[in-house]
C-alpha cells in the first residue's frame, strides 16, 4: 500500500529533471521497496526539492492490527527531531539579543532551586546545552525516572520532576569537556527560553516558526490525543512500554508530555522535510550564527566522522555533507536531513522503534530517496 501528495511551495514547478509525476512515481516505487526490504509496518517520507517543492509519500500500514493504509497525512511522534524547533526558537532569541550562547545558565535560572541541584549547574552555558557538552546525563533513561513513568504512564511532569532523578549526583565530566547526548540539555534549554521570553515555549514556537512557515502537519505532543497519529510499534524490550502498541481507543497509553523540549512534537514527514529545508537551507539560521550552528564538536556516539553543532548533526557521505537531526520515541523513528550539495531535504519516519526490523536503518532510507531524485536529473545516455 502506498499513497502520495504533491505540495507545490513555489509559483511553478521548476524541477529540471523528470516531470513531477515521473519523479513522484519513482520515489513511491523506491519507498515501497524500502518498506518491503526493512519489513517495518509503514514508512512516511517527505522530499523537498531545490525549488521548494515538497513531495510527500507513504508506504505500508498505519496500524498492523487492522492493516489500515499509512498516508502522508498521518503524523508520527518525531522524538528528538523536535529539538530543531526549540533550537530555532533559541537562535531567534540569540539574534534578537535576548539570549547569549556563552552566558552561564544559572544567570537565567537563578530563581529555580531545582537547577542548583543538577551537576555542573554553576558552569554550564547555553551553548553547552545546545551542543550536549554540559555533562548533564539523560533523565529519560534513568532507572528512577523510568520507574515513575511506568507507575503512572499518563501523568504530567513538571520540569523539576523530569530531572529530579539527577539531583545531587556527580557529573561524568566537567562542563564543556566533551560531547554526550542528553535530552536533559534541551529540557533545561526549554526552561531558559520560557524565562527569557516570559512565554510558554510551545506558544512561542507556534508564533515564530510553525505559523509563519504554514507547518500545519507539526503539532505539540503535550497530551494523549493527537489527531491523525499512526500507531507506534515498539520493540518487545522497549523500556518505556514493554512492547505494547502506543494507541488504544484513539488515545496514547503513554503521555508524550514527559519528553517536552527533548523532542515534544508529532509531525508529518512532508512538513518535517520543509522544516529542515528552512532551518538549514533557506535562511532559518541567522547568517551571523550559521558557522557556529554547523561547525560542531566531535560526536562519536552518533557515528563515525560525525559532529554535533547547535542542534545539528553533521555528517559526510557519498552524497555529500548533510545537516539535520534524527529522533526516537517509543514506537517511532525519524530522520531528517538537508543535503548541502544538492539542496534537497528529506525526512523519513517509520512507525516502529524495533531497530531489528529496520535493517540498515533510516539514514540509509534517506540516502536512497535522494539517489532517486539525483538520478531523475541525470539525462539518459
Amino acid at each position: 500500500m502506498s499513497t502520495w501528495v504533491l505540495v507545490a511551495l513555489a509559483p511553478s514547478f521548476a524541477w529540471s529533471g523528470d516531470s513531477p509525476d515521473a519523479l513522484r512515481d519513482a520515489l513511491t516505487k523506491r519507498l515501497q521497496a524500502l518498506r518491503d526490504e526493512a519489513g517495518c509496518p509503514g514508512i512516511s517520507a517527505g522530499i523537498t526539492l531545490d525549488d521548494g517543492t515538497t513531495i510527500a509519500i507513504a508506504a505500508g500500514v498505519a496500524d498492523e492490527a487492522d492493516d489500515s493504509a499509512l498516508t502522508p497525512e498521518h503524523r508520527m511522534l518525531a522524538g528528538s527531531t523536535g529539538k530543531l524547533l526549540f533550537a530555532a526558537l533559541a537562535l531567534k532569541s540569540v539574534e534578537a539579543g535576548r539570549l547569549d550562547l556563552d552566558r552561564r545558565v544559572t544567570s537565567y535560572l537563578d530563581a529555580s532551586p531545582w537547577f542548583e541541584r543538577l551537576p555542573n549547574h554553576a558552569d554550564i552555558t547555553v551553548r553547552q546545552l545546545m551542543n550536549h557538552t554540559s555533562g548533564l546525563v539523560r533523565y529519560e533513561l534513568h532507572p528512577g525516572f523510568l520507574a515513575e513513568l511506568k507507575q503512572d504512564p499518563l501523568r504530567e511532569f513538571t520540569i523539576a520532576e523530569r530531572v529530579e532523578c539527577l539531583f545531587d549526583s556527580p557529573a561524568p565530566f566537567e562542563a564543556g569537556e566533551r560531547f554526550e547526548y542528553s535530552d536533559t540539555n534541551y529540557v533545561v534549554l526549554g526552561a531558559v527560553l520560557e524565562r527569557v521570553l516570559e512565554q510558554d515555549a510551545y506558544t512561542a514556537i507556534d508564533a515564530q516558526v510553525l505559523r509563519p512557515l504554514a507547518l500545519t502537519g507539526i503539532v505539540p505532543a503535550r497530551g494523549i490525543v493527537i489527531e491523525r497519529l499512526a500507531q507506534g510499534h515498539p520493540a518487545q524490550d522497549d523500556p518505556f512500554t514493554g512492547g505494547a502498541g502506543l494507541i488504544e481507543n484513539g488515545s496514547l497509553t503513554l503521555n508524550p508530555q514527559f519528553e517536552w523540549a527533548g523532542g515534544g512534537f508529532a509531525t508529518t514527514a512532508g512538513d518535517l522535510a520543509r522544516l529542515v529545508r528552512h532551518q538549514f537551507g533557506a535562511g532559518g539560521i541567522p547568517p551571523t550564527l550559521r558557522a557556529e550552528v554547523v561547525d560542531g564538536v566531535d560526536a562519536p556516539q552518533l557515528g563515525p566522522q560525525t559532529r554535533y553543532g547547535l542542534c545539528c548533526i553533521v555528517k559526510s557521505g557519498p552524497l555529500g555533507k548533510t545537516l539535520g537531526h534524527s529522533g526516537f520515541f517509543p514506537g517511532y523513528v525519524s530522520d531528517a536531513r538537508w543535503f548541502e550539495d544538492s539542496a534537497i531535504a528529506v525526512a523519513v519516519q517509520v512507525n516502529t522503534s524495533d531497530f531489528a526490523r529496520l535493517g540498515k536503518g533510516t539514514g540509509w532510507m534517506v540516502h536512497e530517496l535522494v539517489r532517486v531524485v539525483l538520478e531523475s536529473k541525470t539525462p539518459p545516455k
